[in-house]
């Protein structure tokens, strides 16, 4: 991972996950928008890029099995996304949406803009809810059934290109999710808090940070992972 100025960013984390890091701490989005190029990144953002690639070639290079998703099996895949972030994710959603009212009834006539942000808490958490549902009777299914036909390749089997016609929707959705994430950075200055924060304005930042960031794991996963191999396996066995 020497030369990386002309990798695109979640190429860089595919090849080594622990690159996200760095990422999170310069709020590049490696999850949502990971196709776009460092060298680019690094101008849009004003980053010294020889900076950045010096501490993403000073990450630890070694691919611990739990979280060398590159390497895992489509299934596991699936189910690590279906039993682990999407169940952590809908407990969060709850929460957040809870704390972003509570933020927003002692708040909101202080400060105007936290009614946007609560706003933009609360379209994420049904957007993502609505899209968890989606993959998890649609999506994931397809793709086990992919994996299956191609365990008994002399089987017979009727198949529809299920993640061809839907590429553009779920990508469509993803960005919408993104939009709605950098409104809520720039009215918040990045989860600046204001001095008089209480204990759950504080709660609610800390989560809200925290969501985002693993967030974008998750849809560097399926962006970056799953859905690019499951939708060369569909057009392999069509």
């Amino acid at each position: 991972m020497i030369h990386l100025e002309n990798k695109t960013v979640g190429n860089i984390v595919t090849e080594n996950v622990n690159t996200a890091k760095v990422f999170h701490k310069y709020h590049i989005d490696f999850g949502f928008n990971g196709n776009i190029v460092l060298n680019k990144i690094c101008k849009k953002k004003k980053l010294d890029i020889a900076e950045v690639i010096l501490e993403l070639n000073a990450v630890q290079e070694n691919h611990f099995y739990l979280k060398d998703y590159n390497n895992w099996h489509l299934n596991l895949l699936i189910s690590f996304l279906t039993d682990v972030h999407h169940l952590h994710k809908q407990d969060d959603l709850m929460l957040l949406k809870e704390l972003a009212n509570q933020v927003n009834i002692k708040y909101g006539d202080s400060y105007h803009l936290i009614n946007k942000v609560v706003k933009n808490v609360i379209s994420i958490a049904d957007d993502l809810l609505m899209k968890m549902n989606y993959e998890e009777t649609v999506i994931y299914p397809h793709i086990k059934k992919l994996v299956a036909i191609r365990s008994k390749p002399k089987g017979t089997f009727t198949l529809q290109p299920v993640l061809s016609k839907n590429t553009a929707t779920i990508e469509k959705h993803q960005h919408i999710i993104s939009e709605k994430f950098k409104v809520i950075s720039k009215f918040t200055a990045n989860f600046q808090l204001p001095n008089e924060a209480c204990k759950t304005y504080n709660l609610f930042f800390y989560k809200l940070k925290k969501f985002q960031f693993y967030l974008q794991e998750h849809n560097h996963i399926e962006k970056n992972i799953l859905f690019p191999k499951a939708l060369a396996l569909e057009k392999s066995l069509l």
